[in-house]
């Protein structure tokens, strides 16, 4: 079943997810390749879409769907695109960015920020996405000026850096 599906060598892993016992995210990944599905074991119809003035609950309610209608969603852990790819690889091979290669399960590439001259690879890791959150926790990434050496940050929300020691 697995080879049929283009399963092959894959890990499969089911993480369980806030608001009730039937919310799920199932994680598939072989190799470099991810992909993830937010899923409800007893829904049977999707969710309305979450509304403008909705809650954080309901926002985060809204996201999961029945296991038949699965959106699944790639999280490849150094992105797509061969540029993003060897900025991300290179940036997450550091000696000083160890440590979040040890603590991160299911690590995605979140972004690559190139500006003039600088660059960062942002990461994050999948057991703590949650759409419908407005500020994802431990987003880290390793950035450098030119040539510089690479040093650490982390992300908050989507735009401020702090440097790490």
């Amino acid at each position: 079943m697995r080879a049929r599906r283009g399963l092959d060598g894959a890990r499969v892993t089911a993480l369980e997810r806030p608001l009730s016992p039937f919310n799920w995210r199932i994680v598939v990944s072989r190799g470099d390749e991810q992909r993830y599905a937010d899923v409800s074991l007893i829904r049977s119809e999707p969710p309305a879409p979450a509304g403008e003035n909705s809650g954080l609950i309901e926002r985060i309610s809204r996201v999961f769907a029945p296991v038949s209608m699965a959106r699944w969603i790639p999280a490849p852990r150094f992105g797509a695109v061969p540029e993003e790819i060897r900025i991300a690889r290179e940036a997450w091979q550091q000696p000083a960015f160890g440590f979040y290669r040890w603590f991160a399960d299911y690590p995605a590439l979140y972004r690559v920020d190139r500006g003039n001259p600088s660059q960062c690879a942002w990461f994050e890791d999948l057991r703590f996405t949650m759409p419908g959150r407005g500020n994802t926790p431990f987003r880290y990434g390793m950035c450098r000026d030119g040539d510089g050496p690479w040093l650490r940050y982390r992300l908050i929300g989507d735009r401020e850096r702090v440097r790490l020691e």
